[in-house]
């Protein structure tokens, strides 16, 4: 998926430097887009699939442990770089707004499109989902769970979705008009709730998933 207004021939080096050493503006250029990668909120596994660099390269470019080479710069930047962000087909760098939305995602842990995390959970008390044995112990688990984030809005949990969740589709799942959510949802939901121990969850939710298909069977 390429950025609007980013061309095939697009050039890396930004107009601002574009006088200085090569190595220097590579490298400027590199740190741009690893904070690029953590200012977007996107998943590695979606950016993987936009970019079609494997999702462990992507982590390590995202926190310095890899240099990506050019033809991988060049899909990094058509995936995250904003229209103002390129220039006659010249990536012109990160606007000075969006390097600080960067900076605070990298100290805080949350990103511009993700909003800041959820209150602060208690550090225990957290609904055991190993202790759900039937497939309509689920959805109560999960409103459980919201009363432990101490209860953000739709509205808030939308926002830390990371497109996946809605409110639409929030309240269709704790509603309980969907006994099993799609696991990406559920995922989404539980992150955007501050759940540490996805493993469990989504252990629980393969458990029951084939509980289910066993009583249509």
């Amino acid at each position: 998926m390429k950025a609007v207004g980013v061309s095939d021939s697009l050039r890396l080096e930004p107009i601002v430097a574009s006088r200085a050493n090569t190595g220097v503006v590579r490298t400027l250029v590199i740190r741009q887009v690893a904070a690029m990668i953590e200012e977007s909120g996107l998943y590695l596994q979606e950016l993987a699939e936009r970019t079609g660099i494997p999702a462990d390269l992507l982590a390590g470019i995202k926190v310095g442990f890899f240099e990506p080479n050019q033809p991988q710069l060049l899909a990094l930047v058509r995936a995250l770089a904003s229209p103002e962000e390129v220039r006659d087909g010249v990536f012109v760098g990160m606007p000075a707004e969006r390097r600080r939305r960067a900076a605070t995602a990298r100290r805080s842990g949350w990103n511009y499109r993700n909003g800041p995390p959820v209150g602060d959970p208690p550090d225990v008390g957290a609904p055991d989902p190993m202790l759900i044995e039937k497939v309509e112990e689920l959805v109560p688990a999960l409103r459980e769970v919201r009363v432990w984030a101490l209860k953000p809005t739709l509205r808030e949990l939308e926002a830390r979705g990371r497109g996946v969740l809605t409110r639409s589709s929030l309240s269709e799942m704790l509603n309980g008009r969907v006994p099993i959510p799609p696991y990406p949802r559920y995922r989404a939901y539980l992150e955007a709730c501050g759940i540490q121990d996805l493993d469990a969850w989504t252990f629980t939710w393969c458990r029951l998933t084939k509980l289910q298909e066993a009583k249509k069977n």
